[in-house]
C-alpha cells in the first residue's frame, strides 16, 4: 500500500490548499499513490516527515524526509477532483479518494475472489485468513459458535 504526502502547515507557515487529511489513487493503476495528513507525506509504506512546503497559483511542492532518505512531491492544480502528482521523477494522474468505498473495478474483484453473488452476504474471517460463510437469517448462537471455533 502507498500512501501520500503529509503536510506540515502549522510549522511551515503554508496555507493548507485543501490537502490536508486527502488520499490519491493513481487513475492509471486504480491503486492507492499518496495520503496528506497534518503534517507528513505517506508513500511507499513509509511515513516522510515535511520540512519545506512551497505553493503557488493551487500547486505545491512538498519535501519530506524519512530517515536520510529525501521525497519531492509536486501537486498539481486541482481539477474536479483531480491532480497531476508528481513523486520523484515519476509522474501519475490522480483522484481523490472522497468516499468510503472502493472502487467499482476493485469491490468486483474482491467480491469475486470472496465469492459474493448477491446481497446481502455474510462471511467471517478467521485470524488465519480463511473465510467462513455464514447462513441467513443469521443466528446469533451460530455466529458465536463459529467466532469461538475459530480462535481455537
Amino acid at each position: 500500500m502507498v500512501m501520500s504526502v503529509v503536510v506540515l502547515f502549522a510549522l511551515c507557515g503554508c496555507s493548507n490548499d485543501g490537502m490536508t487529511d486527502t488520499y490519491w489513487r493513481d487513475d492509471k493503476t486504480g491503486e492507492w499513490l499518496i495520503g496528506f495528513t497534518e503534517n507528513k507525506v505517506i508513500y511507499d509504506c513509509k511515513v516522510w516527515e515535511i520540512f519545506s512546503q512551497a505553493d503557488g497559483e493551487g500547486a505545491s511542492t512538498i519535501m519530506a524526509e524519512n530517515g536520510s532518505a529525501r521525497l519531492v512531491v509536486k501537486m498539481g492544480k486541482d481539477e474536479d477532483g483531480r491532480r497531476v502528482i508528481t513523486i520523484g521523477d515519476t509522474q501519475a494522474e490522480c483522484s481523490l479518494i472522497d468516499g468510503t468505498y472502493l472502487p467499482d473495478q476493485q469491490e468486483q474483484a474482491v467480491e469475486s475472489y470472496i465469492g459474493v453473488h448477491g446481497y446481502p452476504t455474510y462471511k467471517l474471517v478467521d485470524p488465519k485468513g480463511n473465510l467462513h460463510d455464514l447462513s441467513f437469517p443469521l443466528n446469533v448462537d451460530e455466529v458465536e459458535d463459529m467466532i469461538k471455533r475459530m480462535l481455537k
